[in-house]
């Protein structure tokens, strides 16, 4: 409604037209908004924004943090599920052509917020091979950083997206691959940023859900990992929580059953003394 008087009285000459600024915070309150029919009110908003020349990156990202959104309660109690990773997608494409073809001309150049995003929004989704989409988003931020998108550095949170989609994974013939992606997102992980907490109880997460439980090799790899989180300081609540669920109960006896007590696990300090979960 304000916006709406903004641009009336505007019309009468009153005040100047409301700035890009101003559309982005009423493209935020959109796609942050409960009621029906919000997003495609932001996406009718976003073109008129395009047609006028008055996005940038923070437009684009709010478009695409709209199409990210796992789930919105509506007024009557319904779970309405909006996360749209295919438009998220084809935003982040206007953005890279933006960057790479128009240069110094353009105020649009995708971040680590953008590839992330869409990251996110594919592993909230029920897309097919999506454990797949999200590794070849990485890459292309990857990419874009190597070309000289300094806004695009690959950060942890980019990974632990990837490894979130691959946790996540719904087909059943897509697990192996799934697997497969979850391995290769942790060992590129290290060579761009720091694991944290999050990233083993994603990834421990993934073993529990992509292996068959008496699969050898996921004892092998689930140790092997745990040993590594626990090195650098990382084991904490939710990486605990995670290994009970994928391993056997003599492997998880093994790992931590010496630091069983009547109210639970007593986790040693210098095990989690690098994690910053609440």
């Amino acid at each position: 409604k304000l916006f709406n008087w903004m641009k009336e009285l505007h019309s009468e000459g009153v005040v100047e037209e409301p700035t890009a600024p101003v559309h982005n915070a009423l493209l935020n309150t959109l796609v942050c908004s409960d009621e029906s029919g919000a997003i495609e009110r932001a996406e009718i908003l976003f073109s008129e924004m395009q047609a006028a020349n008055l996005t940038n990156t923070r437009s684009f990202n709010t478009m695409l943090k709209g199409y990210a959104m796992m789930e919105r309660k509506r007024a009557d109690g319904r779970i309405v599920f909006f996360s749209r990773p295919r438009k998220a997608e084809q935003l982040l494409d206007q953005m890279e052509f933006s960057h790479f073809y128009e240069g110094t001309t353009t105020s649009i150049s995708p971040d680590k917020y953008s590839y992330t995003t869409v990251i996110s929004a594919y592993g909230r989704s029920n897309s097919r091979r999506k454990a797949a989409k999200a590794f070849e988003i990485l890459h292309r931020m990857i990419d874009s950083y190597v070309e000289g998108n300094k806004a695009a550095k690959p950060g942890t949170f980019a990974f632990n997206a990837v490894l979130n989609s691959c946790a996540h994974t719904r087909h059943s013939e897509e697990r192996l691959e799934g697997f497969t992606i979850l391995c290769s997102t942790l060992i590129l992980l290290k060579e761009w940023a720091r694991p944290d907490h999050t990233t083993y109880g994603t990834f421990l997460q993934g073993c529990s859900r992509l292996l068959p439980t008496d699969e050898a090799r996921k004892w092998r790899v689930v140790e092997t990992v745990f040993n590594k989180c626990v090195v650098e300081g990382l084991c904490g609540q939710t990486v605990v929580k995670n290994l009970k669920d994928v391993a056997s109960p003599e492997l998880y006896d093994a790992l931590v059953g010496r630091y069983r007590t009547d109210d639970g696990l007593d986790i040693p300090l210098d095990w989690r003394r690098n994690v910053a979960e609440q």
